[in-house]
């Protein structure tokens, strides 16, 4: 697994259309009816301490150039996505089922990428 910065996020490829000041709270429709929910109140804590967000229900990675992802980020990419709901995507890191407090450290301590 990718090593983790101190808030616990690890870099990802760059989530397709995210705006670089907005966190991405991630979480199918169709997934388990808990996860929905986890989603829902991250999203609305987050909100509620000013910080912009946007719920999705899924998320496409954008090409780098013309450069297809090494094995390093293509296992990073599997890794977030296969694990607990919801995903968060800030900065150009990923983190799965953050606290509202992770995710703020993270959006106030990080510098876009």
């Amino acid at each position: 697994m990718a090593i983790a910065d101190e808030n616990g996020f690890i870099h990802m490829p760059p989530v397709e259309g995210q705006y670089p000041d907005t966190v991405y709270v991630v979480a199918a429709r169709y997934c388990p009816l808990q996860a929905v929910q986890r989603a829902a109140q991250l999203a609305q804590d987050l909100s509620d301490k000013g910080i912009p967000v946007v719920r999705a229900n899924s998320v496409r990675f954008a090409p780098v150039g013309l450069v297809a992802l090494d094995d390093s980020a293509v296992d990073r990419v599997r890794g977030i996505m296969s694990a607990r709901l919801p995903i968060v995507f800030v900065h150009g890191k990923a983190k799965t089922a953050a606290t509202p407090e992770e995710v703020e450290a993270e959006f106030r301590s990080s510098v876009r990428e």
